[in-house]
Order: C-alpha cells, then sequence, then structure tokens
C-alpha cells in the first residue's frame, strides 16, 4: 500500500480512500488537482489496485484498513479532519471505526454498495461462490462493460473507463469477493452526528444499503444526489469539492 501526498503547506487533512476495481488516480486524480489548494491530501494506493505494483495483490479489508491505520497513527498522530471514502473505501471506513487511537472530524461515505447473500453461502459455499463471482465479474469488467454501465447508472462507457481498473487481476477480485462474503456488515459503527452517507439516485444498491444505515443510525446524515451513478461524482470534481466543503464547514 502506498499514501500519495499533496498540498502538504495545508492545514486541513482529507484523507481520500477509493473503491474496487479502481486506483487512486482514476477516483481523485483530478479532483486532487483542484483540492490541493485547499487541503493537505493523503491518497491511499490499496492493495491489488496499483498500477506500479501488479505483484501485490489486495487480502481482506481488516489488513488494508490495519495499513491505513498505522500510517495515520505514525504520521498523524491518528488525527485526521476529513475521511472521504468512495464504495469499498466505506467498507475500509467501517474497519477504521474500529480502531480507539483514530479520530476523525468528519466521515463521508460515498456509495457503498453491498449486496448481503444468505448467510449459506458465506459458509459452505463461501470459496466456490467467490470463484464464480470473480471469475463473473473479471469477465464483465474486460468483456461486457455495457452490464456495469447498465447496474450502475452511468452516462456510457467512458464514463466506466474514467473509474474502472480493468488490469485488476482475478486473486484481488476473488480476495475482496471472499471477504465480502463474510464480513460483518456492522452499520452501527457509523452512529455519530459526523457521519455522511451519500448516494445517486440511479445507484439501487448503494440506496438500498444507505436506507439501511440510517435505519440503525438515526444520527447519520443520508445525502441522495439525483441523476447520478455509482461514483458519478468522481467524474465532476469541482461538484465534489463543493460538497466536500460544504458538509465539513456547515
Amino acid at each position: 500500500m502506498k499514501f500519495n501526498e499533496f498540498g502538504t503547506e495545508n492545514q486541513t487533512t482529507l484523507l481520500l480512500m477509493h473503491g474496487m476495481c479502481s486506483t487512486w488516480e482514476m477516483s481523485f486524480r483530478t479532483f486532487i488537482e483542484l483540492a490541493q489548494k485547499e487541503f493537505h491530501i493523503i491518497a491511499v494506493a490499496a492493495d491489488g489496485y496499483d498500477p506500479e505494483n501488479k505483484e501485490i495483490h489486495a487480502t481482506t479489508s481488516a489488513h488494508e484498513a490495519e495499513q491505513v491505520a498505522e500510517y495515520l497513527v505514525e504520521h498523524y498522530d491518528g488525527k485526521i479532519d476529513i475521511l472521504y471514502g468512495a464504495s469499498m473505501g466505506g467498507v475500509y471506513t467501517l474497519e477504521l471505526l474500529t480502531d480507539k487511537r483514530l479520530s476523525f472530524g468528519c466521515i463521508i461515505v460515498d456509495g457503498l454498495s453491498v449486496t448481503k447473500l444468505p448467510k449459506f453461502f458465506a459458509g459452505k459455499l463461501r470459496k466456490t461462490t467467490a470463484s464464480i463471482e470473480a471469475s463473473l465479474l473479471h469477465s464483465i469488467m474486460t468483456k461486457h462493460q455495457g452490464l456495469i454501465v447498465k447496474v450502475c447508472g452511468l452516462s456510457g462507457v467512458e464514463e466506466l473507463h474514467k473509474m474502472m481498473y480493468t488490469d485488476t487481476s482475478k486473486t484481488t477480485l476473488f480476495n475482496t469477493v471472499y471477504d465480502t462474503l463474510g464480513y460483518d456488515f456492522d452499520y452501527t459503527r457509523f452512529e455519530g452526528e459526523n457521519v455522511h452517507i451519500w448516494s445517486g439516485s440511479e445507484e439501487k444498491v448503494c440506496l438500498k444499503t444507505a436506507k439501511e444505515i440510517e435505519r440503525v443510525c438515526p444520527s447519520v446524515k443520508v445525502r441522495i444526489f439525483n441523476d447520478c451513478g455509482h461514483g458519478s461524482l468522481l467524474t465532476q470534481p469541482e461538484r465534489l469539492l463543493c460538497e466536500i466543503k460544504k458538509t465539513y464547514y456547515r
């Protein structure tokens, strides 16, 4: 895992964690060019999604979050002003919230997409299910990208290419899916006045997840962005910066 820092002369820290099948550059490069003028940015390059380290594969959300936590404790005494986790970055956020050494002034989880399967699939059939799902996902990523466009509510394949790392290995996909099948999505960890859950109106799975979080965490603030699909705000850097500032400085 690598940590890319920009705007280090600025006082307010902004931690960026990208989603599955993307890279920190694909998700945040254009945004960083704008935001580094105002924020000290720490952009995480997660294992398995770093083109410069293709031999390193993703393992578990807990392991990824542990690496982030150790870096933050070592370099920032565990204190970060703003955390922005996109998609799978929201799962890493869930893990970070279990670490008592860390504190965040404002937490934004954008597009947390979770499909909970029956416990039976997370038991005896977990490995087989993960293998099938990972292989199918790899095939769709490389050969049937139109399906992803439709499911995620994106405007087209061009928007998809701006955010999807199609060189994601089958090993990383398998490990991620396998981990997710057995993961305890304890949304009560999000409970807090400083937590914001975002979703696009066109990403149906994320909408369902956001409503479930809202149900179990009364103090969490849920916001729905009209006419937006999964990750759409990442393709609108000016708007994303404006929304993050409005949320933090409210």
